[in-house]
């Protein structure tokens, strides 16, 4: 009874999908995955960037100290 439940479920939620990925264009869908990855690629190499530079920045501080 319950994996006739689950299957029931699982198989109406990939109908829904494939509904829904014949709807929307395929070349949409990669444009957005596309712009995704250049904004999160633009934040991580941001965040990268500042954490090299603070410890350019503390390495140099060190020297000067000692």
């Amino acid at each position: 009874m319950v994996s006739n439940l689950f299957l029931y479920l699982f198989f109406r939620e990939s109908e829904e999908v494939r509904w829904r990925m014949n709807k929307t264009p395929l070349i949409k869908v990669s444009l957005y995955l596309f712009c995704g990855m250049v904004f999160f690629e633009c934040f991580l190499f941001k965040t990268f960037f500042k954490y090299l530079s603070n410890m350019h920045y503390c390495i140099n501080k060190l020297k000067f100290i000692s």
